[in-house]
């Protein structure tokens, strides 16, 4: 289940981009799941495929790949 200020915000976001009737977004919500990361937990980890996507609704999400055991930035998501 995800809380309705969560939905509001991707509903809100997405609506930047494309318009979903009312019809289209009660077909979305069903599929949407709220997940909470602690600090330093991994959304995804390299090497694994991941078939969900992430919409940050609060905090920073930190994307990264490793090279010769180093961590090479690709981008630093943040909420306002």
């Amino acid at each position: 289940m995800v809380s309705t200020e969560a939905t509001a915000l991707l509903r809100k976001h997405i609506q930047r981009f494309i318009s979903l009737t009312d019809n289209e977004w009660d077909l979305l919500i069903p599929h949407l799941q709220e997940k909470k990361l602690s600090k330093n937990q991994f959304f995804i980890q390299e090497g694994k495929k991941e078939k969900n996507i992430a919409f940050v609704i609060e905090g920073n999400l930190r994307q990264f790949y490793t090279r010769d055991g180093e961590e090479q930035p690709i981008s630093i998501l943040k909420t306002t």
